[in-house]
């Protein structure tokens, strides 16, 4: 939120976006806000774990929000985001679409002065067994976004468009931390290809036909709602109900658990900057402290309370050792500060297991 006299580099805006109750300049003091702007963005993706947590904090700050979702049970069980959306649905300024973001030219329609693109299928497994489904759903989808956007250049009208990306485009490299300019040449799995030609594709994009975009390399995140094919929801799961605990491996992979809102916090500062049209901006949000899935273990049980009945396995296919966020670039740019410690985040993802799910 900016006061009065401020700037807040969105296009619409005419310096009359205001900061709540800001009592700096007499203007702020006499006008107040600005009844007049309306922000708008659109959420493909938008009853996803991450997309949810988005939505509502855009709607937290008086956003008002489109959200795009097909509700598809391809991943883990449709009932999870339909979950996502009562939630939603209860912010008067969300207005939600059960379609495919492809069905129609929703960024015609609604014209949101912001696009966060979030729909994509996930699971790093099970690309390598879909691999024909995650081409066509992560890639020739978003081209088919971008396709809209392009034409929604020639009207005058260049909205900001932000976009999921992944730490699995770093894949086994040996580098660490991983860098937004390292080189991605070690992917291991159909999705991390599918993340890195999205990448590229936007890029293409942004250079041709000047659109303004950000990507986010998520890493490894969790947090209440989680999607119930990720480790930790599995882990607290297990635990709890004195189920198997799955190790791949030894147990020495190590991943850079990240709290949602830490991540929805970045995604949010990013609209605050400014960019130039040509631009596609790359940044990793990750918690910038690796632990390895032992540890990982040993405090969701402390979480819970009760020991885990362990139960090794080979490592699958696509796995890679170590996640690790260098996140210079965007506590720089884009103010982006994750704070939560993973015990508390844990605590924070039980509880909401138990009281929605178990």
């Amino acid at each position: 939120m900016f006061c009065q006299l401020g700037d807040c580099n969105k296009q619409n805006c005419h310096h009359c976006f205001p900061i709540i109750n800001c009592k700096k300049h007499d203007i702020c003091i006499e006008k107040g806000c600005c009844h007049e702007y309306n922000g708008c963005i659109m959420v493909t993706g938008s009853c996803g774990f991450i997309g949810r947590h988005v939505c509502e904090k855009f709607l937290n700050n008086n956003y008002s929000v489109i959200g795009i979702d097909n509700l598809n049970n391809f991943i883990y069980d449709s009932s999870f985001k339909i979950k996502n959306k009562e939630i939603l649905s209860k912010y008067e300024k969300y207005q939600h679409y059960t379609n495919d973001f492809t069905d129609e030219d929703f960024i015609k329609k609604f014209k949101p002065e912001i696009i966060i693109h979030l729909a994509a299928y996930a699971n790093v497994r099970k690309s390598n067994s879909y691999p024909y489904e995650y081409v066509k759903n992560n890639m020739e989808n978003t081209c088919r976004l971008l396709e809209f956007l392009k034409n929604s250049k020639n009207i005058n009208y260049n909205p900001l468009f932000l976009y999921a990306s992944s730490s699995s485009v770093y894949g086994n490299n040996k580098k660490v931390p991983f860098c937004e300019d390292d080189e991605l040449n070690n992917l291991t799995s159909l999705y991390a290809l599918s993340k890195k030609s999205c990448e590229e594709m936007i890029n293409i994009y942004c250079n041709n036909y000047k659109l303004k975009a950000i990507g986010f390399r998520f890493f490894t995140v969790y947090g209440p709602g989680c999607r119930p094919d990720m480790a930790i929801h599995n882990f607290l799961k297990n635990i709890y109900q004195e189920k198997e605990v799955i190790i791949y491996g030894d147990g020495t992979m190590k991943r850079d658990f990240t709290f949602v809102n830490d991540i929805v916090n970045g995604i949010y500062n990013s609209t605050l900057i400014k960019i130039e049209e040509g631009t596609n901006k790359i940044y990793n949000l990750g918690n910038n402290t690796p632990i390895s899935v032992s540890e990982l273990i040993n405090v969701c049980s402390e979480v819970v309370g009760k020991k885990p009945i362990i139960k090794y396995s080979d490592i699958p296919l696509g796995d890679v050792k170590i996640t690790y966020a260098n996140i210079d670039k965007s506590k720089k740019e884009i103010n982006y500060n994750p704070n939560t410690p993973i015990q508390e985040g844990l605590n924070k993802t039980f509880q909401y297991l138990k009281e929605n799910l178990l």
